[in-house]
């Protein structure tokens, strides 16, 4: 896995959301029923930035890709994207997007970075950001 975080301003989430194919992070597989429940980017200095910010209007964004192998031994990858407003720095917010999820690799290698992906997102999505990997 991993991850990136921006701070962006209002209007610029979607245009800012990135995905890098290098410095992923490894952990062990996962047996069933099992859980890994990961933190991301502990102690960033971009997101230690945000958490110092009183107000504004600028938006803290998350976006990265996990790739993971599967008990066929086939790779796959999913993309990720969060974001969060000053005013609730402990609530992250799912874009709406059409994000590559389940998508299996190649076998002579990585995907180019989605970047171009059409992204769309609303400020009507309640829903917590939860990382959570299941087995």
């Amino acid at each position: 896995m991993n991850a990136t975080a921006k701070i962006v301003s209002p209007g610029n989430v979607a245009a800012s959301i990135s995905f890098k194919t290098d410095g992923f992070k490894t952990w062990s597989a996962l047996g069933a029923n099992d859980e890994l429940t990961v933190s991301i980017l502990d102690g960033d200095p971009v997101v230690s930035q945000f958490a110092r910010t009183q107000g504004g209007d600028d938006k803290l964004l998350v976006s990265g890709q996990i790739t993971y192998c599967t008990i066929f031994n086939h790779d796959h990858v999913t993309q990720f994207a969060f974001y969060a407003e000053p005013r609730t720095k402990h609530r992250f917010r799912r874009p709406t997007a059409s994000l590559t999820t389940f998508s299996r690799i190649p076998e002579q290698g990585f995907p180019s970075p989605q970047s171009e992906l059409p992204v769309l997102l609303t400020d009507n999505d309640e829903d917590d950001a939860n990382v959570t990997a299941r087995g």
